[in-house]
C-alpha cells in the first residue's frame, strides 16, 4: 500500500521573501516525488553537480554490467574502467569504433543504454532549456511608498516601472503583504494578504 510522505509537525523550514525570513512548520524542504520542482528550485551550480552525478552513476551501473560478462565487448581489456569508458561512448550515442558490443548480452546491455542515453540527453535538453527560458521579472520600484486618497479612501500606492526596455504588455500586479499579529491568546500569526 502506496503511503505518501507527510512532514512532520515540528519540521521546520525557513523560507526568505525580500528581507524576510518566515519559517513554515509541516512542510520538507526537498520533496523527492516531484523531481522536476526539485531541478528548477536548484542553483546552476547544483543543477550541473546533479547531472554530473546522474550521468557518472548511470555509466557505472552499465560500466558493471558490462564488467559481469567478460568477453562482452570488442578489443577491450577486461576491467572496469574499459567498461566504464565503453559505457560512456555509448550512452553518448558516440561509438569511436574501436571497441564494439561482442556478445548477444553485449548487444542487450548496450541496447537498453543507448535508449537510457537518448532519454537521458532529451530529459537534460529540456531542463536547461526550461531553466534558460523561464521569464524573469525586472521591476524598479520607487523609494518610498505612500498612503493617500483615492477614491476617497486612504490608499497605498506604491510607484512600480518596466526595468527591462520591452514595452509592457497585459501587465498585472499583485501585492503580497506579510502582517505580524498577535491575537487575544497570545499566540504569534504570520498572515498573508493578496490584492
Amino acid at each position: 500500500m502506496y503511503k505518501p510522505h507527510l512532514p512532520h509537525q515540528n519540521e521546520a523550514v525557513p523560507i526568505r521573501i525580500g528581507a524576510f525570513v518566515v519559517t513554515k512548520t509541516g512542510v520538507s524542504r526537498f520533496d523527492l516525488r516531484d523531481p522536476y520542482h526539485l531541478t528548477m528550485t536548484l542553483r546552476w551550480s547544483e543543477f550541473f553537480v546533479a547531472l554530473l552525478l546522474v550521468d557518472l552513476v548511470i555509466n557505472l551501473v552499465f560500466a558493471v554490467l558490462y564488467w559481469a560478462e567478460p568477453g562482452s565487448i570488442s578489443n577491450a581489456v577486461p576491467s572496469l574502467i574499459e567498461a566504464f569508458f565503453f559505457s560512456i561512448e555509448t550512452l553518448a550515442t558516440v561509438g569511436y569504433g574501436v571497441m564494439a558490443p561482442a556478445t548477444l548480452y553485449g548487444h542487450i546491455v548496450s541496447s537498453v543504454e543507448i535508449l537510457c542515453g537518448l532519454t537521458f540527453t532529451a530529459l537534460v535538453t529540456g531542463l536547461i532549456f526550461v531553466r534558460f527560458s523561464s521569464p524573469r521579472a525586472k521591476f524598479l520600484f520607487a523609494e518610498n511608498a505612500v498612503v493617500t486618497t483615492y477614491n476617497g479612501k486612504p490608499t497605498l500606492m506604491v510607484q512600480v516601472g518596466n526595468g527591462k526596455l520591452t514595452l509592457l504588455a497585459d501587465a498585472r500586479a499583485g501585492i503580497t503583504a506579510v502582517l505580524r499579529e498577535e491575537p487575544y491568546k497570545g499566540h504569534l500569526l504570520c498572515a498573508g494578504a493578496m490584492s
